[in-house]
């Protein structure tokens, strides 16, 4: 007789074992169809959507070189118009600065890459940067060499934009790579000053610039801008960055990665690397923006305010001493604020303590809860950046010290800035003088070469803008565009901006003066683009001045604001 289910176990455990790999098989085939409905359908479907629109030719190359040639065959590399797409919003996006060179360099030439932003492109007058006084440094002291100098840098980016340009300009055999960079980490895209939530961790921001070179992407770009991005380097609001908040960690982080990433591209290529640590204007420009600690009660907030208006009250009768013990009471409350210790700074410094002063300048800095300026640790990250590479051939210029040598107390000011971060002509002249040698250096290793004379540099940066054709209507031309950078740099605060007042006089006399220096320039640099488009507009003023009986007109430049500091948030 044959047993039933009941009376053997083994049976009815192989019937269990049976249905239960059936379930499973149905789970996994489920499974597997869900998996084929939700992604892989929809992938497939986007790449065909994808391939279609390269087809016909819905999309916008993604690569920041572009590739032409001339009649004679020549390769040239040209700067891609659509480039900074990747990186911004389509009501942010803007063109690089323009760069055209030729792909395959001649033997006589020495190709010098410059990465950075707005201040290493010479704003607010670009021939007055430190790339074209170091070049000339240079002709002078190795005439038997070309220089090519390829000044990448562009307002508003930052490091996500700097490391795509320096793995595609390492293809084309630059000599040196010089890194300027650090000013815009907080504002410029993916930055912590642009978003709610602060920084998104690096790999996400990878695959988000990843995602957005596809044809799919330049299409619903073209959508939503109406295929007419606005020109603005600037987001249009600026959110700021709690200075007690993880987002500033990340940043640091972020850009230490980036100029890792970077070194290693230009390392690996051949060049010889050069990272620049970022001075910036301490004394005279004060923190954009002030926060509070978080949690501060509001009795205790009137209080911190309370002694701040005392020590006002002590600064305007001239007791910086008192009006010190004042602020350092409201800093027992709450020392967070950037724009207690700038006014601490100040009060320090009236009482002849440099050293205590530099220090409190750089906390209203690092403090700063708009960050416009590279701060302590951007430039520790750049100078350990520097270190880790150094066997590999990297070399750190420390323009941040530099600056404090040659400024007055060792805290750098308006000596050498026109406002936060653009600098002056006597500025880029010392960023290029601390370059001199160590460019000079790389070359005496790489060609052979030693410099013509000995010492055939002159010290001074006025002679340096006599043979630059940097004059004073230039200088004069510069700070009234300057106030515009910082309404740009600053764009939440564009209600606050107010319309410059300050007269910029010139007398006729003057004005022909200038234009004689720019002439004799212009005979011996007859190729100088930008220099004649100022000729041109020189030109322009000395018939206004001639065609009036003012001695000392205002010549008027649109879009001038000044930075109104009182009326910060």
């Amino acid at each position: 007789m044959t047993p039933s289910m009941d009376t053997d176990p083994n049976q009815g455990s192989a019937i269990y074992a049976t249905a239960a790999h059936h379930i499973q098989q149905r789970r996994v085939t489920w499974l597997l169809k869900w998996v084929a409905v939700s992604i892989i359908a929809p992938l497939c479907l986007l790449i065909a959507m994808e391939l279609a629109l390269r087809a016909f030719g819905f999309w916008h190359p993604s690569a920041y070189l572009l590739s032409q040639k001339d009649g004679a065959g020549r390769e040239f590399l040209n700067t891609n118009k659509t480039f900074l797409w990747n990186f911004f919003p389509g009501s942010q996006s803007f063109s690089p600065s323009p760069v055209y060179f030729m792909a395959q360099k001649e033997p006589n030439v020495f190709r010098i890459v410059v990465l950075g932003e707005s201040a290493a492109l010479g704003l607010p007058i670009q021939e007055a940067s430190f790339s074209r006084i170091l070049e000339e440094m240079l002709q002078r002291q190795f005439p038997q060499l070309n220089f090519e100098f390829l000044n990448a840098s562009t307002p508003g980016i930052n490091s996500h934009v700097l490391l795509a340009m320096a793995r595609e300009y390492v293809a084309y055999s630059p000599d040196v790579c010089i890194v300027y960079a650090g000013n815009n980490e907080f504002t410029g895209p993916f930055g912590a000053a642009t978003s709610k939530t602060g920084p998104l961790p690096l790999p996400v921001i990878r695959a988000t610039i990843s995602a957005r070179k596809t044809a799919l992407a330049s299409c619903l770009r073209g959508f939503f801008s109406g295929f007419a991005p606005q020109a603005s380097p600037m987001p249009s609001g600026l959110r700021g960055a709690s200075p007690d908040g993880a987002c500033r960690d990340r940043t640091h982080r972020i850009f230490r990665q980036n100029l890792h990433d970077i070194s290693a591209a230009a390392l690996g290529s051949g060049a010889a690397l050069v990272l620049c640590t970022v001075p910036t204007n301490e004394r005279d420009f004060p923190p954009a923006s002030s926060r509070h600690r978080t949690g501060l009660s509001s009795s205790l907030q009137q209080e911190w305010e309370r002694h701040v208006h005392e020590a006002r009250s002590w600064e305007a009768k001239n007791e910086p001493a008192q009006a010190l013990s004042a602020y350092a009471k409201a800093a027992e409350i709450d020392s967070l604020p950037a724009e207690l210790h700038y006014r601490m700074a100040c009060c320090v410094l009236a009482m002849g303590d440099r050293a205590r002063a530099s220090v409190e300048f750089e906390k209203a800095r690092d403090l700063d809860a708009l960050p416009v300026r590279a701060d302590t640790h951007i430039n520790a990250a750049i100078r350990e950046t520097a270190a880790t590479f150094t066997s590999r051939g990297a070399m750190l210029a420390d323009c941040l010290a530099d600056f404090r040598e040659h400024s007055v107390d060792g805290i750098p000011g308006n000596a050498f800035f026109y406002d936060h971060v653009h600098l002056t002509f006597g500025g880029n002249h010392r960023i290029a003088s601390t370059l001199l040698p160590l460019v000079a250096r790389v070359i005496q290793s790489k060609r052979g070469l030693g410099p013509v004379a000995a010492s055939p540099i002159p010290p001074d940066s006025r002679e340096w803008e006599e043979m630059l054709g940097f004059t004073p209507w230039h200088d004069r031309y510069a700070k009234q565009l300057a106030p515009a950078l910082i309404k740009s740099a600053l764009a939440l605060f564009a209600a606050q901006a107010r319309p410059a007042t300050a007269p910029l006089p010139i007398t006729r006399e003057e004005l022909q003066r200038d234009i004689a220096t720019a002439q004799r320039y212009l005979q011996r640099r007859p190729f100088d683009e930008a220099q004649r488009a100022k000729l041109a507009i020189m030109d322009r003023d000395l018939k206004i001045l001639e065609g009036t009986s003012i001695q000392s007109p205002v010549l008027h430049r649109p879009d001038v604001f000044v930075f109104d500091a009182e009326k910060m948030p």
